[in-house]
């Protein structure tokens, strides 16, 4: 970097005034001469910058105008690297994340793949100790996945991907991030048989479920827990769908074996509390007044249960010994949701959906405030269908068009809702039911008898309408 001259320095430049002009003089008189020899051989400016641009050009990586000589210098200085980053000169460092911007460019992450970049941020990755280094080489890999070439590279690179799903297990936060952002990415993104491939990978390193549950139950940063559950979300939507080969004769471990454990819905319930409580300053009953990665999570959330839950006793064992810890867990989520039903959007009708699995799936599913909950959006959702009965249709047409938000089914809406109450009627025993009913307005239990029509002629439906039935007559 350059300084500013020292005092000393200055001195040195003051000139008598006499010798200031005798050298003016002769710098000008040897101008003048070198002007006449050579006028005819200066390029215009023009000429210069399209010299320029061709230069540039030249040393242009694609289309971009990324220089190739950089990238190239930023390699060898990362190959030739002996110490930690921050014990080298700061010039390597920014020269590294100079690198990671510039993946977000197609054409750098093809010339990247061509100097096998993968392999070589793989062994450092491997042997270093250097948590910045690590960072940064995996944010810029999670960057390159986001294209197909690289990620068909990774795929084909077993002993890469089994080194970047064993850092699963390192405890740099930063770092962790950015490698759930690259197994997010990975993800969403696979298809077909990779899907199949990756699930091999992932059983040869034995721990990576573990470390995925570790780091939601101990991380403190919110964007790392919230990061985790969204690579979390996409493996489970992948291996859920994955069909196992006929010919098993490893006997593979099935994704069930591996995912549907309190392990992981355990983790999951105390990754979602943490960012509960990290924006419970900013969260209120009121819609617009939830942060936006409270909701997105919770989404998440809704996602990752709408799996497990699908497994029969398996999923109530893994649910068992978390019970409470999931009810508490709904309750607050139930309060984003709590607002105006005209505003709803897919968000509300997905939740309601997850709601309703897990609770099925949950040995004691009655929760005195949930119910009171459902009973009161039954209420509301039934009371927004009547009152769009009574409008004029092009009115109607006119709102759904002006308010520019996926429509929300709401009729499909309530029959969700009435399903859970009616289930939870079933489970809850006579003494619970009489006490949520007399903490409830009488309307909001009558709109719910008034959806009992006779003759009613499933038996469940017919425990159901006596038992409430019975515990209104004792209010």
């Amino acid at each position: 970097m350059s300084s500013s001259p020292s005092t000393e320095e200055k001195h040195k430049d003051v000139k008598s005034k006499n010798d200031d002009e005798a050298i003016k003089a002769k710098q000008q008189n040897d101008e003048d001469n070198q002007r006449s020899e050579t006028s005819s051989f200066n390029p215009t400016q023009n000429d210069c910058e399209e010299q320029d641009l061709e230069r540039l050009k030249g040393d242009a990586i694609g289309d971009t105008l990324y220089s190739e000589r950089f990238v190239l210098n930023t390699l060898l200085k990362l190959g030739q690297l002996s110490k930690d980053l921050q014990e080298e000169e700061e010039d390597l460092e920014k020269e590294l994340c100079s690198l990671w911007d510039m993946t977000m460019e197609k054409d750098i992450v093809e010339y990247l793949l061509k100097q096998d970049v993968l392999e070589l941020f793989a062994t450092i990755i491997k042997t270093t100790e250097d948590k910045r280094l690590s960072e940064i080489l995996v944010g810029i890999l999670a960057n390159m996945v986001h294209f197909s070439e690289a990620r068909s590279a990774l795929e084909n690179e077993e002993e890469i991907v089994f080194v970047l799903l064993e850092l699963s297990s390192c405890l740099d936060s930063l770092t962790l991030e950015q490698l759930m952002r690259l197994f997010a990415e990975v993800f969403v993104n696979m298809e077909g048989a990779s899907i199949f491939k990756w699930y091999e990978y992932m059983l040869k390193s034995e721990q990576f479920a573990q470390n995925i549950a570790f780091i939601l139950t101990s991380a403190v940063r919110a964007t790392l827990v919230f990061q985790t559950m969204e690579a979390l979300n996409a493996i489970l939507a992948k291996f859920a769908t994955m069909e196992t080969p006929s010919e098993n004769e490893n006997k593979t471990p099935s994704f069930e074996e591996i995912f549907v454990n309190f392990t992981i819905t355990s983790a999951t319930i105390e990754a979602l509390q943490t960012l509960q409580n990290d924006t419970s300053s900013q969260v209120d009953n009121a819609y617009e007044a939830i942060p936006k990665i409270l909701l997105k999570a919770n989404q998440i959330f809704c996602n990752i249960h709408s799996i497990l839950t699908q497994y029969g006793d398996l999923s109530r064992e893994a649910y068992e010994e978390c019970n409470d810890e999931m009810l508490a867990t709904l309750k607050v989520v139930l309060k984003t949701i709590d607002g105006e039903v005209k505003a709803w959007s897919q968000y509300e009708q997905t939740w309601l959906e997850s709601l309703n699995d897990i609770l099925r799936v949950l040995k004691n599913p009655f929760d005195l405030d949930i119910a009171q909950c459902l009973l009161k959006l039954h209420f509301n959702v039934s009371s927004t269908i009547e009152e769009n009965l009574t409008k004029d249709p092009k009115a109607n047409d006119f709102e759904s068009v002006d308010d520019g938000m996926e429509q929300v089914e709401y009729e499909q809406v309530l029959a969700i809702i009435l399903n859970t109450i009616n289930f939870l009627i079933l489970k809850v025993d006579k003494d619970a039911l009489k006490q949520c009913i007399s903490l409830c307005p009488r309307k909001y239990v009558m709109k719910v008898m008034d959806t009992f029509q006779e003759p009613i002629e499933s038996e469940s439906l017919k425990t159901c309408y006596s038992k409430l039935k019975d515990a209104l007559e004792e209010k």
